[in-house]
């Protein structure tokens, strides 16, 4: 990555009733792990917040009561979807993924994880 301009990779998460980062405890279900085994747990678009999905950057979630507004699976119900790229550099490529609150039934978590891009 070095002798490239900039990358990025897409990252997208569609939940049906599974919340993705944010939960009333601040905990989180999901995240990544960075290049270097570090977890990280913000998501395409959050520009390296911790806890932000792209529609808690652009202020366009999914509106809800309570612990939404940083991303749409967070409301942790229907089926809703949070996706962009990850380009902060110092944190690509993704190496692992996790992922939780799919363990009651209706609850579903449905992932992409598209290839690291490179541009000069």
């Amino acid at each position: 990555m070095e002798v490239s301009g900039a990358c990025r990779q897409f990252i997208k998460y569609r939940c049906i009733g599974s919340i993705l980062l944010n939960d009333q405890s601040n905990d989180g279900y999901a995240g990544w792990e960075n290049w270097n085994g570090e977890m990280r747990t913000y998501w395409g678009g959050g520009e390296g917040r911790a806890g932000y999905c792209a529609c808690g950057i652009t202020g366009t979630c999914v509106e809800c009561a309570d612990r939404c507004g940083k991303c749409n699976c967070d409301i942790n119900t229907g089926a809703q979807e949070d996706s962009g790229y990850l380009t902060q550099q110092y944190d690509l490529p993704v190496t692992k993924l996790y992922f939780g609150d799919t363990g009651n039934p209706g609850e579903n978590g449905f992932h992409t994880l598209g290839r690291l891009e490179c541009f000069e």
